[in-house]
């Protein structure tokens, strides 16, 4: 139960980290090289004297060493772990003229729907003839069919995604009818687990957290 307390604890950092906000704990913007336990480290961060982030970067991957600065001392357990981080950024395409959308956070995306059919239709024909398949693969492909024909349908973020990496699509703020520049998606990995991030890269450059998506976690 610690264990898994502890994971939770030090997740909670990375996300605060991750997100491009300026209400940070504590930011150390400059190198302190002195101290630094990693090399080509172009960002440090200092959370009192039990824990440090050194951000390295390796041509355009980015790896976040979070440091547990008490190591064994404190409590017989060292919570130190990396996370190895790449990004792509997707441009808003705002030729994309359609009437279905999806709504996360204060976001509205708009797909081709034709698009959408054509890529779940791609998906399913390659599927194989086994239970797995049929019954846990095949069935969320066809629901997001039917969500793209405004049948009664849900669709689940893990979709959502799938179709923002895949397919071309126009993202708007809801609130304020801004049309952003783009979408940044950081993929990250650690020791024990695996996911995306998912930005909004506004009109004035400005990076808006929008939402996160957990591939696994042991």
């Amino acid at each position: 139960m610690r264990k898994y307390f502890l994971i939770f604890f030090l997740l909670t950092i990375f996300f605060a980290c991750t997100t491009k906000s300026t209400k940070q704990v504590k930011s150390n913007n400059q190198i302190l090289t002195s101290k630094n336990h990693f090399s080509n480290i172009i960002k440090v961060e200092q959370y009192g004297d039990s824990a440090r982030l050194e951000i390295e970067k390796q041509g355009d991957t980015l790896i976040k060493h979070y440091i547990d600065l008490k190591g064994l001392t404190d409590d017989n357990f060292n919570n130190s772990y990396n996370v190895v981080c790449n990004y792509e950024t997707i441009k808003n395409n705002t030729s994309v003229n359609s009437d279905c959308f999806f709504v996360e956070g204060d976001f509205k995306l708009y797909f081709n729907k034709d698009e959408i059919i054509s890529y779940c239709d791609s998906i399913i024909q390659h599927l194989k003839s086994n239970d797995w398949d049929n019954d846990v693969i095949k069935p969320p492909y066809e629901e997001l069919k039917k969500f793209a024909l405004h049948k009664n349908s849900t669709y689940s973020i893990d979709k959502m995604q799938e179709l923002i990496l895949n397919l071309n699509s126009k993202i708007v703020n809801q609130k304020t009818k801004e049309i952003p520049k783009s979408i940044l998606v950081e993929f990250y990995k650690t020791e024990f687990s695996a996911g995306k991030n998912f930005y909004v890269i506004t009109n004035k450059s400005d990076t808006v957290e929008w939402f996160h998506q957990m591939n696994y976690i042991n």
